[in-house]
Formats: C-alpha cells, sequence, structure tokens
C-alpha cells in the first residue's frame, strides 16, 4: 500500500480487503453494495451490479 494515502483511508482499505478474503469475493464479481464509490469498487477489482466497468 502506498505511504502516499492518509491513516483513515489505508484503514478502510485493509479492512475492505480483509472482508474480500473473509467473502471470498472473485476479482471483477458484481457486487451489490458498490454503488457510487467507483474508487471502491475499482481497487476491490469488483464491480457494481448492472454497471459496465470500463
Amino acid at each position: 500500500m502506498s505511504s502516499k494515502i492518509d491513516a483513515g483511508t489505508y484503514r478502510f482499505l485493509t479492512e475492505m480487503r480483509a472482508a474480500v478474503n473473509e467473502c471470498d469475493i472473485a476479482p471483477g464479481a458484481p457486487f451489490i453494495g458498490l454503488y457510487n464509490i467507483t474508487g471502491v469498487a475499482l481497487k476491490l477489482q469488483a464491480g457494481p451490479v448492472l454497471t459496465p466497468m470500463a
């Protein structure tokens, strides 16, 4: 993880990665709950349901 992000963002992404691992979400999987937070979807390599990924 880059040291160019603040501690809160780092903690959030670390917790999201742990959730992805715990829930066994495969890269590219459509995932309900990522609406309007594109950056998170990209970082988790998931995509909002019914939204085309570029």
